[in-house]
């Protein structure tokens, strides 16, 4: 589902990566560990086609990515970033309706019954969707995007440090959620909690 080939990649003459090599296969959870600044993100950028390797291949379903496919590949992901920021402003409704707009999510736009369930699903109440998304705290706003990322149903989901801001019983309940998707996940994480549902810890 995704594979990294003999990746090497240096921001500003600091070597990231050198010959690195991961393969990710179709429905599988797999966790990315080790300290701030060792290159974790970068990974998830890097299937994001936000940078691109000095050297080395990025295959995300066989195809590499490159300008020619890059908005195909992308169609096919849920990317939930560390700071996760609407790129707009208004409720919280209009912010999980945002990615339908866009033709290529708008045979999928959730109802408002499916929308309310996966607010319940993570102790969230329906009446949150009338409150400004900026006002919400970062464990609300964090939830939000897992909602997002799981109702656009992608076959991969991209997850960095996603219970930075839950507590545990929410944490919880936030793994059990993404989990029932049945997607390819790669996440970053420093929470255990979540290191200990993937299929696979790669250290870094």
């Amino acid at each position: 589902m995704i594979k990294f080939i003999n990746i090497h990649l240096s921001f500003s003459e600091k070597k990231i990566f050198n010959n690195f090599n991961l393969n990710i296969p179709a429905g599988k959870v797999i966790g990315l560990s080790g300290q701030s600044g060792i290159g974790k993100s970068s990974l998830l950028n890097l299937v994001m086609g936000f940078i691109k390797p000095d050297e080395g291949t990025v295959l995300v379903m066989e195809k590499k990515i490159n300008k020619k496919n890059l908005k195909a590949v992308r169609s096919k992901i849920a990317w939930l970033p560390q700071n996760f920021i609407f790129a707009g402003s208004g409720t919280v409704l209009d912010t999980i309706n945002y990615p339908f707009i866009f033709e290529v999510n708008s045979q999928i736009k959730p109802s408002g019954s499916k929308i309310i369930e996966s607010l319940e699903s993570l102790n969230l109440d329906g009446t949150i969707l009338s409150n400004s998304f900026e006002s919400l705290s970062g464990g609300e706003k964090q939830r939000i995007g897992l909602i997002i990322c799981k109702l656009l149903g992608r076959q991969i989901i991209l997850l960095d440090e996603p219970s930075s801001a839950l507590d545990r019983e929410t944490s919880d309940l936030a793994i059990n959620y993404i989990l029932s998707s049945g997607a390819t996940i790669l996440l970053v994480s420093h929470d255990q909690n979540w290191l200990n549902k993937c299929d696979e810890i790669v250290e870094m």
